[in-house]
């Protein structure tokens, strides 16, 4: 088990580090089994499934972009789900898929709403097994968040970690809910944040859609908001998009993929700190009555770097930015293994920000000022 896992590891990181120009030298010490909060290759061809956003014209437009790895040329398949609204206001018949070729170690930028004008939307990409597709959100003043899309649909997603102080800081935090089958979806969604709790009930996905929930409406002036979703019919995929515009959250937007499972260990195969890059990883913990002490490992050939120590009280999470940890600074990339402690499961989310300007004191976000953070 620990071969195969270390090999689709090493797999998944010689691929993204086409998309991010980065080199990840994964370890597998761990005789446990993994999670990883991004996407791996499964199989000789793949689903991806991608959230979305909104239209090019909207706050937070997205883009798919689709790398080829492989040596020969390749074909992938992309079809849009657009919001409820506009997909129940298409002409029956209307075509929402077309056909890409991406060129051997290449790659292409697709905007889906090329194919139908939406104010949110998705997208389903088939593609072979040497393609990896990723999500990327821009934001008015030039940041640009990204997420390796999904590669599997559940009926239950945790989203470690938003935030929705609109007043003040500008946060605004929105669930896209995609349905990718012929059939509607209905989920329900219970939100854990540092002022209360609140429950969204009954929300009707409907099939080939992306449906966009601003939880800042459900849910105000929390500085940290754990979103539950689960389907009490069908499958969805499940992406949480974080919008700031205040004083002390920063300036710009992240786009962070739901997780399906929890796990006492998770590895992030490649991360990056730079200036104009910031890696960010999300620790929840869903228990009702334990605490969750968790080490965040680095692993990085010809360093010994100490672990990043958090503590995680019952229904709540945290955010640690990594560009503000002065201990990985002489790092160029490296491996980053979440290890709970005491074997309580928790949910891990990684995503990336670039050119994103934030305020260094921002309280939310854990540094070397602590070696434990509590949250």
């Amino acid at each position: 088990m620990t071969r195969a896992l270390a090999a689709v590891a090493i797999l998944m990181s010689l691929i993204a580090a086409l998309l991010l120009d980065l080199l990840a030298n994964p370890d597998a010490h761990t005789q446990t089994p993994l999670k990883t909060p991004v996407s791996l290759i499964t199989s000789s061809n793949n689903t991806w499934f991608c959230p979305g956003g909104s239209a090019s014209d909207g706050s937070v437009p997205v883009t798919i972009d689709i790398i080829n790895a492989g040596i020969t040329s390749a074909t992938a398949n992309i079809t849009a789900t657009p919001d409820p609204t506009t997909l129940l206001a298409l002409p029956t018949g209307t075509n929402l898929t077309t056909r890409l070729e991406i060129p051997a170690q290449g790659h292409i930028s697709y905007t889906p709403t090329e194919l139908v004008d939406a104010d949110w939307i998705g997208a389903i990409i088939e593609t072979p097994a040497d393609v990896v597709v990723e999500q990327a959100i821009a934001d008015s003043r030039g940041g640009v968040g990204r997420s390796t899309c999904l590669t599997q649909t559940s009926n239950r997603w945790l989203v470690p970690h938003g935030a929705t102080r609109a007043p003040t800081e500008g946060e605004h935090m929105i669930l896209m809910i995609q349905n990718p089958f012929s059939d509607n979806a209905v989920v329900d969604i219970d939100l854990t944040a540092d002022v209360g709790s609140d429950e969204v009930e009954g929300v009707v996905v409907p099939a080939r859609s992306s449906t966009a929930i601003d939880i800042t409406n459900e849910v105000t002036v929390a500085s940290t908001v754990m979103a539950d979703i689960t389907a009490r019919s069908g499958e969805v995929t499940v992406a949480a998009i974080q919008i700031l515009d205040g004083p002390f959250a920063g300036h710009g937007s992240w786009l962070n993929s739901g997780s399906p499972v929890l796990a006492a260990q998770w590895l992030l195969p490649i991360a990056r700190i730079g200036d104009s890059r910031r890696d960010l990883i999300a620790v929840a913990n869903p228990s009702s009555d334990h605490t969750a002490e968790v080490d965040l490992e680095i692993i990085a050939p010809g360093a010994s770097v100490q672990p990043i120590e958090l503590t995680v009280l019952p229904g709540r999470s945290t955010l640690i930015d990594l560009s503000t940890q002065a201990r990985l600074a002489e790092l160029d990339s490296f491996s980053v293994l979440a290890r709970s402690l005491q074997g309580h499961e928790v949910a891990v989310s990684a995503y990336s920000v670039t050119d994103f300007t934030a305020n260094q004191g921002n309280n939310n976000i854990a540094s070397d000022a602590a070696d434990d953070d509590t949250a």
